[in-house]
């Protein structure tokens, strides 16, 4: 009973986060992009090419959160089951995801960056 409410609460924050994170990169509030970690870069890019940039950034991050998702389920899985490989995937969770979304990061700037220089 006790990792079921464990599991149950981990899941609605997990999930009120990524809720919250997208309403922020979907407001069109400016102080939040500025703020952003690659804001040097988009800066630098035209008005037009901004907000696509912006939208592809965000689904970059939408990946992420899917992809932690996924080792957050198996990871809260074999803690249900009171296996201890849950704390193996749950670090390979936070490992894999933000090396996979820094990667996609990096080709989305490449890609932009290219567009520039034409």
């Amino acid at each position: 009973m006790k990792n079921i409410i464990l599991i149950s609460v981990i899941h609605v924050v997990y999930l009120v986060t990524w809720f919250l994170m997208n309403i922020i990169r979907n407001s069109k509030i400016k102080v939040v992009r500025d703020y952003d970690n690659g804001n040097e870069f988009y800066k630098s890019l035209n008005a037009s090419d901004k907000e696509t940039y912006w939208k592809e950034d965000t689904k970059n991050l939408n990946i992420f959160f899917i992809i932690f998702l996924i080792f957050l389920e198996v990871t809260m899985y074999l803690l249900y089951k009171d296996s201890g490989l849950w704390i193996s995937f749950l670090i390979i969770g936070v490992v894999i995801s933000p090396i996979i979304a820094i990667i996609l990061s990096v080709k989305l700037q490449r890609k932009y960056k290219s567009q520039m220089v034409k």
